[in-house]
Parts: C-alpha cells; structure tokens; sequence
C-alpha cells in the first residue's frame, strides 16, 4: 500500500472475512444438500453411459468407469464411489483403502448434462463455493477393434430397399 501510495488495508482481516465467508457458504451448502434430495428418482442412462473422460482446461481429467455395477470417479490423487442422489446427480464418497467412506459427505454434487441427441455430454462441478460450477467437457471412451475382426463386417447388405456396401480403408484399417 505504501508503495503504490493507496490507503493502508488491513490485508489479513479482509482475507480471514473471505475466509470466513467461503467456509459460511459451504457449511450452507452442505446443510441444504439432503433437504434439496429428490426421492424415487432414477438417472435418464444407464451407468454405462456415464464412462469417459471429462475434461477441464484448469482441473485437468475426471475419469469415469464401471466397476461390477457401479460408477466410480478417478482423480489423479483419489477415487469415489458415485452415489446416485437423484436424477442425473450424483454423490461423490471417497474410496480410502479400497472401502467406501459413507462417514464423510464432500458438499459437492455431480451434475451431468445432456447435449440435444440425448447423449451425456458434460459434468458440473461446484469446486469453489464462492464461484459457479466448474464445466467438465465429457470425451467417450474409444473403443479399439482388432482389423481382424473388422474384416467380420464387410461385404454388401441390403437395408430397407437400399444396397449398402461396407470395405475396410487400406491406409487406416478403419470401416
């Protein structure tokens, strides 16, 4: 402040109100987070539907997967169960040791969105309480088919009236 010849400011009380505003904040979100629950809800796709890798410029990658018949979370540092809460929401409960700590609630919500085909295209995050979701762009999971076993579909095939013929690309081994 002296150097850029402005009025003094009290620097450490104005970060520990921020502080104490951010911690105010998420104890409120944490609080309305049950009550808000939609009961007898179901997700609009199938678990399965819900895999790939989710994308933030910032936060990096949030991999999704199946495991048996569950949906679980990957960071670069930890994993959660994602507990369906309601609707295309999900309740992240970190994995320590293998097991599911149900004892601890994050205060954060996964929300997943839709693009106009109806296909989960992105995941909301609320990482800072202080600023607005965090938009994670969803990339699918490529699958990887053997040339072998493309060589299985080519040929001509007749669909509704119409001769279709499918050949593999001999540069690329793609359909």
């Amino acid at each position: 402040d002296i150097l850029l010849n402005v009025k003094a400011t009290d620097w450490v009380k104005y970060l520990n109100e921020k502080i104490g505003l951010a911690k105010m904040q998420l104890a409120t979100a944490k609080s309305g987070t049950e009550e808000s629950r939609v009961k007898g809800t179901a997700p609009s796709h199938s678990i399965e539907e819900f895999q790939g890798n989710y994308d933030h410029p910032a936060y990096g990658t949030v991999k999704l997967t199946v495991e048996n018949d569950s949906l679980f979370a990957k960071f670069p540092v930890k994993k959660y169960y994602l507990e369906h809460w309601h609707y295309d929401v999900f309740n992240p409960l970190e994995v320590k040791n293998g097991v599911v700590d149900t004892s601890a609630t994050q205060g954060l919500l996964f929300h997943f969105n839709m693009n106009e085909q109806g296909d989960i295209a992105s995941l909301k995050l609320k990482l800072e309480p202080t600023l607005d979701a965090m938009e994670f762009e969803r990339t699918p999971f490529t699958a990887h088919v053997d040339a072998s076993k493309l060589n299985d579909y080519v040929g001509e095939y007749e669909l509704s009236g119409m001769k279709i013929k499918i050949s593999l690309d001999g540069k690329s081994g793609l359909l």
